[in-house]
């Protein structure tokens, strides 16, 4: 048995392997998330409220990834240290070329009154939405849309709350799993990152046509190296 599970266990790396190479020609893993936004790895930085600054997001931008910029809370008192951090993404990104996309992410049970606000003000172009991804009547998400934001991402913690993300239209679900810090469902209400990454690419596969293969798919949660990208890739997701 254990023979048999060492061979099983090899060929699903040998499986991984293969994918990852065969996704990577001409040095660039190319998945919908990098042909979406121009990118050269399927990475995005998270958008941690007093963490994720332009600093960060540069540094990323600069990787060949997604950075994001965290709102947080987008409280009128902390719109000056936004503004700055903008300010300093901006000047660090400015010789990108292509131009690095302004990316902008929302605690939306608390930011809501005020994303219309930042919308208006900054016109990001891609936005992102937690805590929750989709709110009442999926608001958040029609706010985004009226404002001209071509790429709207919900980060979700369950398949149910993926289904709701895809009803309303957004663009990009991120599945994250228990092992993420920060806002997100219970522990006992959610699932770990890679069966729920899963079970999201599943539902989103089952739901699409030749002409619409839906939103895409980023697994999000206790991935910190290669190898945890690597899995997420070998699951369908795209990121």
């Amino acid at each position: 048995d254990s023979l048999l599970g060492s061979l099983c266990l090899r060929e699903r790396e040998s499986a991984t392997v293969s994918l990852i190479v065969e996704m990577a020609q001409g040095g660039v893993i190319r998945t919908r998330f990098v042909s979406m936004l121009g990118l050269s790895v399927p990475v995005m930085s998270a958008p941690m409220a007093g963490v994720s600054g332009g600093a960060l997001a540069a540094a990323v931008a600069k990787g060949g990834g997604l950075g994001f910029i965290a709102a947080g809370h987008a409280s009128a008192s902390s719109e000056n240290d936004l503004a700055s951090e903008i300010e300093l993404y901006r000047r660090l990104t400015d010789q990108l070329k292509p131009k690095a996309p302004l990316c902008i992410g929302f605690i939306t049970y608390s930011s809501l009154p005020r994303i219309a606000h930042v919308l208006s003000r900054y016109k990001p172009d891609v936005v992102q939405f937690t805590a929750p991804g989709i709110s009442a009547d999926a608001e958040n998400i029609k706010i985004a849309r009226q404002h001209g934001i071509s790429i709207v991402m919900a980060q979700i913690g369950s398949v149910a709350e993926a289904e709701d993300a895809v009803a309303a239209g957004v663009d990009v679900i991120i599945a994250q799993g228990t092992e993420a810090g920060g806002h997100g469902l219970r522990s006992e209400l959610g699932t770990a990152t890679m069966p729920l990454a899963a079970a999201v690419c599943s539902m989103v596969r089952k739901r699409s046509t030749p002409q619409d293969q839906g939103p895409l798919v980023l697994a999000a949660g206790g991935i910190s190296d290669g190898r945890g990208l690597a899995s997420a890739l070998s699951l369908g997701c795209d990121g």
